[in-house]
């Protein structure tokens, strides 16, 4: 997994012609029967830990249809849904691997027992807890990527009644080969201590985040056609003094409280903030196979500090047939950002195969700082009821106060709202085993601030509204269970006006239909298969104008994936696993003028637990797209990226 931008996961797969898919869901089928993992013992693979087909983390390693970025096709690092341990988080930057464990996307049947849900669904990061025993140590040693080194050592010790608990650790990847061929190093340190005292529990944690590299880069097509993919594996197409470095902090807590009278009291708090002394970003015009014009990009002493706090308040009650539930809930989130576009200068034209940039370049120190101030307030009111685990009802209203505001070239630009969102849900159980729901959902998410290039430069938009609609099912069958269901995504979208000036002039809409099967087929074999399919479509003045196309882009409209795990039938300890991505067409450019061809990825995995010197370890070796081969990935504003090489991890894995 490729998560140098703290943006883990894979990249979403989707489904083009029906024929693809029938030849697909037989090598799905074929692979999974033949070749696919499980773990017996101790696993900590993603694919053998799968709930469903919607997105899973385990560690580095990531399975489903959707990653902690993207869901249902929407960017969910602009829309902000997110939690740490069931509780509202407002994620900044890449969080400390030292602190979570992995993340899991919430969407369909499994958001429906969340308060206040978002549209697109949620991604709940999950923080490390202590193993078994009192004291316990548990190493990792490998290397990953492109041969880069990796070493992580988490460590705990409890009381003798669990009553105190406290666990650390850190990971270190000096000398880290990203896939894109650029350089640096990463290391990541945190601790969490919890205190329980009868129906009491306090939790406080800490963690950081250092990365270093030598910068970013994308390439531009000039001309409406995709270019020829440019050849080699961890290739650095940018300059190699290029620089990124930033440094990441992370405190806060919770505190619980539950009575005897069915209430509970939940209290959370976070606080984080990070440094970027250098930002150098390259941006390569391609204007043949051979030739590209580069600019740099270079941005210096940027920061931020951001923080979120809840206090949530759950009442249970009972009335005759009637199981109720009252959840009052008190919510503030700020954030506040310098930062700039940085500082343009020319490097000439460079040839791709000799990349040449030149001595080294320093900003003349000229750059316009914006400084970015947002709050929000809000309160809020969630009503549950059940009948008998038949009959579920969910009713909840948020009465958000939003104001945001930006200093930039003296000038001071405003904007604020105060919406009530609404939520709501209703489920029925016609038997033990099945569960047909529908919901409804509306959520506020920031829109930006208006580019350098347009005429209204600097301006704050309005925050947007965004609306979901969804109805769908769940059904468990032995060791199987079967999740379906069909959603409608709506909301403004931003773009140019033939006249330059950047705001609110269309609206994107996401109808869809995602299924996943999940379970155990025998003993020793576990599978999970999803599919998604999209019809993302923009309108309004953008599209009237032909500043855009109907299909949004970087949005693909089908996604299949296989994956499964088998536990070997032998006296060792062994198990396989593999994962089948089927992606369609992806637009490249914003008018639809061509498209990112479809792909198919094989990912494969093995692991042998075994017991030595006392000690039990866990070898763990991953190759990721096996039949790689040079192709482009769509990135934002349409810009080109390379797509991840195959790439080799192999690691051992200790506890102490």
């Amino acid at each position: 997994m490729f998560n140098r931008h703290g943006l883990s996961g894979v990249p979403t797969r989707w489904f083009s012609r029906q024929s693809s898919r029938q030849r697909l869901l037989a090598t799905a089928a074929a692979v999974v029967a033949s070749c696919v993992a499980s773990a017996g013992g101790a696993q900590t693979s993603a694919v053998a830990e799968a709930e469903d087909a919607f997105g899973q983390r385990v560690d580095d390693e990531t399975v489903g249809l959707y990653n902690e970025t993207q869901v249902r096709g929407f960017n969910l690092e602009n829309a902000g849904n997110y939690r740490l341990d069931d509780t509202y988080f407002v994620r900044s930057g890449q969080l400390p691997s030292a602190l979570v464990e992995g993340s899991m996307v919430r969407v369909g049947a499994s958001a429906l027992g969340i308060n206040f849900p978002a549209p697109s669904g949620l991604v709940e990061f999950s923080l490390r807890r202590p193993g078994e025993g009192r004291l316990g140590v548990e190493t990792t040693a490998g290397v990953r990527w492109g041969g880069s080194p990796l070493f992580r050592a988490n460590g705990w010790g409890q009381s003798s009644n669990a009553a105190a608990t406290i666990l650390g650790g850190f990971e270190i990847s000096p000398g880290a080969r990203y896939p894109d061929g650029t350089e640096g190093s990463e290391t990541s340190f945190g601790t969490i201590g919890t205190i329980r005292a009868g129906e009491i529990m306090v939790q406080a944690l800490f963690g950081g985040v250092e990365r270093r590299y030598n910068g970013d880069y994308a390439f531009f097509p000039t001309e409406p056609a995709l270019p020829a993919p440019l050849s080699g594996r961890y290739v650095m197409f940018g300059p190699q003094w290029g620089k990124f470095k930033a440094s990441e902090r992370l405190v806060g807590g919770t505190a619980s409280w539950r009575s005897g009278f069915d209430l509970e009291v939940n209290l959370a708090y976070f606080h984080n903030w990070a440094r970027t002394p250098a930002t150098d970003f390259t941006t390569l015009e391609l204007l043949n196979a051979q030739q590209a014009r580069a600019t740099i990009f270079q941005a210096r002493d940027q920061r931020s500090n951001g923080s979120s706090g809840e206090l949530k308040v759950t009442k249970r009650f009972v009335s005759g047939v009637l199981d109720h539930e009252l959840v009052l809930a008190l919510r503030t989130s700020r954030d506040e950002r310098v930062n700039t576009a940085g500082e343009a200068r020319d490097l000439g034209i460079v040839n791709l195969e000799e990349r040449d940039f030149g001595p080294p370049v320093q900003p003349a120190g000229n750059a316009t700082y914006a400084l970015t101030r947002s709050r929000q307030t809000g309160y809020g009111l969630t009503y549950r009821a059940t009948f008998r685990d038949f009959l579920r009802l969910r009713v909840g209203a948020l009465r958000t106060d939003y104001r945001k505001t930006v200093d930039v070239d003296m000038e001071r630009n405003r904007s604020s709202q105060s919406p009530w969102l609404f939520d709501g849900a209703v489920s029925i159980a016609p038997t033990p085993q099945g569960l047909l729901y529908a919901s409804y959902v509306k959520g506020l998410e920031e829109a930006g601030v208006a580019p350098k290039a347009a005429v209204n430069r600097n301006e704050v938009l309005p925050a947007i509204i965004a609306e979901q609609l969804e109805f769908g099912f769940r059904y468990s069958f032995d060791k199987l269970t079967a999740i379906g269901s069909v959603f409608e995504i709506s909301k403004p979208t931003t773009g140019f006006d033939p006249t330059g000036r950047f705001g609110l002039i269309g609206r994107v809409r996401h109808r869809g239909v995602e299924f996943s099967l999940s379970g155990a087929v025998s003993r020793n074999l576990n599978v999970t298969v999803g599919a998604v399919f999209l019809e993302p479509r923009v309108s309004g003045e953008i599209v009237d104008d032909g500043l855009a196309a109907r299909q949004p882009l970087g949005v693909a409209s089908q996604v299949l994936q296989a994956s499964g795990s088998y536990a070997l039938p032998l006296p060792v300890d062994v198990s396989v696993d593999a994962i089948v991505t089927h992606t369609s067409s992806v637009p490249a450019d914003q008018l639809d003028r061509f498209r990112i061809p479809p792909k198919t990825t094989l990912d494969l995995g093995a692991q042998y637990t075994f017991v030595a010197a006392g000690l039990s370890h866990s070898l763990r070796f991953r190759v990721q797209d096996l039949f790689g081969r040079a192709r482009w990935r769509s990135a934002p504003g349409g810009a080109l990226s390379r797509e991840q090489p195959r790439s080799l991890s192999l690691q051992l894995t200790s506890l102490i």
